[in-house]
């Protein structure tokens, strides 16, 4: 029998909060999918325990909305994790014609 000896993929796709828990990109789209007041989001990792969220609002977006998504992303992922809200326009796609939900700049050797 045959074992991996890893798992490779995306590691700009995680982000890393203070405490240490890896947040993939189905833990950000698993809580948007139910605010249809959002039309894309895309969240942005410079630094571990920051991220930034660009939203591009509907014309129904508010700020009760973007309160219950904060608190949302603090309870189920790391309370400690410091969020910057960023209205855009639009979230521009790659050169592969696809929108990267979740973008991490952190070096590789702390993933």
């Amino acid at each position: 029998m045959e074992i991996l000896e890893s798992v490779d993929g995306r590691d700009t796709d995680i982000v890393l909060t203070p405490n240490g828990n890896r947040l993939i990109v189905h833990f950000f789209t698993g809580i948007f999918e139910y605010y249809p007041s959002i039309d894309n989001f895309q969240i942005l990792q410079d630094r571990i325990g920051e991220i930034t969220v660009n939203v591009v609002p509907m014309k129904d977006f508010s700020k009760n909305d973007w309160e219950r998504i904060e608190r949302e992303i603090l309870d189920k992922g790391d309370r400690d994790l410091k969020i910057n809200l960023n209205i855009v326009k639009e979230i521009p796609v790659e050169a592969s014609n696809k929108r990267r939900f979740v973008i991490s700049k952190i070096p590789k050797n702390h993933t």
